[in-house]
């Protein structure tokens, strides 16, 4: 929905500065849905609402065009995974497949447990772990690793990937996560230094691990739950259930399925916003939900007034892609 605006941002402000030519190679792996799914009332089922695809445009074919513009030929390398459409039968079966080749049946029934009791989020941690592992199927030797969200406009560059050699105290346990939230992890964007990192990051058995991941948060009605999983016979152990809203966000999730890994989570500063298109771009953090304390303060001026500035000029009729 909003590649068009925020593709030549990511090029610039995110890839380069991490691989910049001619001493690094990038390699981007693009897992891509037009469709997308949104929360529902609390009331209805977990499942959330799919809205249909509309554009019939690639992942690849917003990246291909800029790519001589940015970098040289052969300096970025673009994968694009065999995706499917948010909420399609093809996402169900690679969720199974994915699930047949894991071997602890523990593991499987509690991810079954998230992926029918609270699919709209499941989707999204599942189409991360997908895009990972056919980044190692590629077998490509890296020695950092990114995740960002395609919806991300960045305003300024990010770090470099020198910067996190000199601050990183452990390559392989070092996660480096969004500042925007004080004591949580915002999944919105990763630097990753190690490939082992990135392991944790993106594992899906550390997901499911006991105490990690639970059922509840927003949107989510327990009885409502309670009946999709007893239709499909599949019982849930009272742990499973979150004890409050607050446990229940997914940055919370993301935080305590790092820290259960053994993963240090660090925080960086970037000027990111995430780009929300109802009808024209809205910048996220501008939104007045945000202003009245639904999301954290940011421990940083910078975000919320980088986003509130290009929220104005958006609504002046700016295109953002060239902001």
């Amino acid at each position: 929905r909003t590649l068009s605006q925020t593709q030549d941002s990511i090029l610039k402000n995110l890839i380069y500065p991490i691989c910049a030519p001619p001493t690094c190679i990038a390699h981007l792996v693009i897992h891509f849905s037009r469709a997308d799914n949104r929360p529902g009332s609390k009331g209805e089922d977990p499942g959330g609402k799919v809205l249909a695809a509309d554009s019939n445009d690639g992942a690849s074919d917003f990246f291909a065009p800029l790519n001589n513009d940015i970098f040289p030929d052969g300096f970025l390398i673009v994968h694009e995974v065999d995706g499917y459409e948010i909420g399609s039968a093809e996402e169900q079966r690679a969720m199974d497949l994915m699930e047949s080749e894991i071997e602890d049946p523990e593991v499987v029934h509690r991810l079954r447990v998230i992926r029918y009791g609270d699919p709209r989020r499941y989707s999204m941690w599942f189409a991360r772990a997908y895009a990972f592992k056919h980044f190692e199927r590629l077998s490509i030797d890296v020695d950092f690793v990114v995740f960002c969200r395609p919806d991300m406009l960045w305003l300024m560059p990010a770090p470099t990937k020198s910067f996190f050699d000199d601050i990183s105290l452990n390559r392989t346990r070092d996660i480096w996560v969004n500042a925007l939230y004080y004591s949580d992890a915002s999944d919105t964007f990763a630097f990753l230094p190690s490939l082992a990192a990135a392991k944790l990051y993106f594992s899906l058995h550390n997901l499911v691990r006991r105490e990690v991941a639970c059922l509840g948060g927003p949107a989510l009605n327990q009885s409502v739950v309670e009946q999709v999983l007893t239709r499909r016979d599949i019982t849930v152990d009272p742990d499973f259930w979150c004890k409050d809203d607050a446990e229940g966000w997914s940055e919370k999730i993301l935080r305590k399925k790092l820290l259960t890994a053994g993963a240090n989570v660090r925080y960086v500063h970037a000027s990111a916003v995430i780009l929300r298109p109802p009808s024209v771009p809205e910048c996220q953090c501008s939104a007045p939900a945000y202003m009245s304390g639904w999301a954290r303060i940011p421990n940083s001026h910078v975000p919320m007034m980088s986003c509130l500035m290009l929220d104005r000029l958006i609504k002046q009729g700016h295109n953002a892609n060239s902001l």
